[in-house]
């Protein structure tokens, strides 16, 4: 359940539903799908102690891993050993660092607190203005883009779906992310969640226009 403010931007209310439901033992009885696949992506909708047990058991696999960390709040420090994608909002990235966001120096402290902790990639998304990508060696920005937001919900899911779709078509990581940012971008001129996510033609489209 969502609702809209005059400007675009969200609020949502979470009931988990089925997706509490979701245990250890439900990815034991789906594990056999699940090793046959290479990137997966996680969000904290369903209990703490599955995310854990399912990242530990998939990095022992050899898998790649994704936690977009909502909605917000304090993780296990085990978990961040296993990831190798982290994509935190400024408000998640408070509540899994502690550090309070005010300019983009908070936001690099908090993405090498992360880092320190073992995360290997940490994307923090900053709405329009794009992402920042903090490695054990390096902070660079990675511009959004220009649109009219009508409604900002899914923006984030739209994100990290179009990253792990472009890190699957085997692209680099800030190509990825720039394909993120254009999926992210495109979702917010239109209502809703899923009926706002674009498709592959549309972003392609829209990225020739915007690189010109």
């Amino acid at each position: 359940m969502h609702g809209v403010d005059s400007t675009g931007e969200n609020h949502i209310v979470i009931i988990p539903g089925a997706n509490g439901k979701v245990d250890r033992a439900f990815i034991e009885e789906n594990w056999h799908l699940m090793e046959e696949r290479d990137i997966f992506l996680f969000q904290l909708e369903i209990p703490i102690d599955t995310v854990l047990y399912a990242v530990k058991k998939l990095k022992k696999a050899g898998k790649i891993i994704i936690l977009d960390p909502a909605p917000a709040r304090i993780l296990p420090d085990d978990i961040f050993l296993n990831i190798d994608y982290i994509t935190p909002n400024e408000t998640e990235m408070e509540t899994l660092t502690g550090i309070r966001i005010e300019d983009v120096e908070d936001l690099k402290q908090a993405s090498y607190w992360l880092v320190k902790k073992g995360v290997k990639n940490v994307i923090a998304k900053v709405g329009k203005k794009g992402a920042y990508l903090a490695t054990s060696d390096d902070f660079v920005h990675v511009p959004g883009f220009t649109v009219e937001a009508v409604d900002t919900t899914a923006a984030g899911d739209s994100f990290n779906a179009g990253f792990a779709f472009a890190l699957a078509q085997g692209r680099g990581i800030i190509e990825s992310i720039q394909f993120a940012n254009a999926v992210g971008a495109i979702s917010t001129t239109a209502k809703g969640a899923q009926s706002a996510m674009p498709f592959l033609r549309q972003v392609e489209t829209f990225m020739s226009r915007q690189m010109r």
